[in-house]
């Protein structure tokens, strides 16, 4: 009786230390692959984060291309969405410099805008100055130029004698203008 009692015991000894042997086992599987899952979730985010990286480069860069503020806010609003990393705060960096570009871009073009406004300006002063100056009679016009107006066009702007005489008021051409071109070309 005391064997079949030693050897119930060594039996349920052998059957719990394969039992425990078991459990162990599975604890370390079961840990492993806790490990290995939770390694290929942290390169799926690591694909994911390099990936938006990219992205956000590659809108960053249009964005230096470019330089206009619609381009740039695009870009910032994706880099804002990335992860605080190295790389965003290179992109950041980036925004930056491209956002003083485009205000310095912006103030060049106004000085030109406004350089180009002064010239105009100064030009427009200029042609009114001369249309004051021309002799508005017939006396003053020949005083200055030594001819009438009709003969000033075809000598000096290449126009023709039907063009000089049409295009001259009746109160600045001579008599003999007035009369060749009423006889010669119906103007009256």
């Amino acid at each position: 009786m005391r064997k079949i009692a030693k050897l119930s015991t060594a039996v349920l000894l052998l059957f719990t230390l394969a039992a425990c042997s078991n459990d162990v086992a599975e604890k370390a599987a079961a840990k492993k692959e806790a490990a290995q899952l939770a390694e290929q979730k942290k390169a799926e985010a690591l694909k994911i984060v390099q990936q938006q990286e990219k992205h956000a480069s590659k809108v960053v860069a249009k964005a230096q291309k470019k330089l206009d503020w619609a381009t740039y806010k695009k870009a910032k609003k994706v880099v804002n969405q990335l992860q605080q990393t190295d790389e965003k705060d290179k992109l950041v960096n980036k925004l930056t410099g491209i956002k003083k570009k485009i205000v310095k871009n912006e103030r060049i073009a106004a000085k030109k805008a406004e350089a180009a406004k002064q010239a105009e300006n100064a030009k427009q002063a200029e042609i009114a100055k001369q249309a004051e100056a021309e002799p508005q009679t017939l006396t003053a016009f020949v005083n200055k130029y030594g001819m009438s107006p009709a003969a000033y066009k075809v000598q000096y702007q290449g126009m023709s004698e039907e063009q000089a005489l049409r295009s001259t008021p009746d109160a600045m051409k001579t008599s003999g203008e007035m009369q060749i071109g009423y006889i010669k070309y119906g103007i009256e």
